[in-house]
């Protein structure tokens, strides 16, 4: 039995989800800070916590910020927040085109299975132009609460 079908990961495997991180830090620090220079310094500060250590970004930077600048709870939830609903700046990688479309001239379908909130990975899809490229997208996160059919579960290759 022959299989006319590939399925692809999307976060580090069509794209580099590092790139999605920086952006979402490029459009907080943006959106929550005025002036260039103050955008900037919070933007190379929030890389260098990720650099540290990728958990928990705003949390660390609130805690190392707020006798200066009097952060707090209502910057972590808006900074989140903005996070959360940014349009990415993020592209495929190089040879993702070239495969997807020989992939596609060789008779098969394409599609790709994604965990994380879905409302997120529908804008990275968007983003990055898959929606025209792949014939289904699966968000596993809208498939049922609690993260039940997130990979490697079968329910959505299926």
């Amino acid at each position: 039995m022959g299989f006319n079908l590939a399925v692809f990961d999307l976060d580090d495997t069509l794209y580099a989800e590092r790139d999605y991180v920086i952006s979402g830090f490029r459009a907080v620090s943006n959106a929550l800070f005025s002036g260039p220079i103050k955008q900037q310094t919070v933007f190379e500060r929030f890389c260098e916590l990720f650099l540290q250590d990728p958990k928990r970004v705003f949390d660390r930077f609130v805690a190392d910020e707020t006798a200066g600048d009097g952060l707090g709870e209502h910057f972590l939830a808006h900074a989140i927040e903005v996070y959360r609903d940014h349009i990415p700046d993020i592209r495929l990688f190089a040879e993702v085109d070239g495969v997807l479309g020989s992939l596609r001239a060789a008779g098969l379908r394409l599609a790709i299975i994604t965990d994380g909130r879905s409302d997120g990975q529908k804008r990275k899809i968007g983003a990055l132009g898959l929606e025209h490229k792949v014939d289904r997208v699966v968000y596993t996160d809208l498939l049922a609460p609690g993260r039940a059919y997130w990979k490697p579960h079968p329910f959505a290759f299926r």
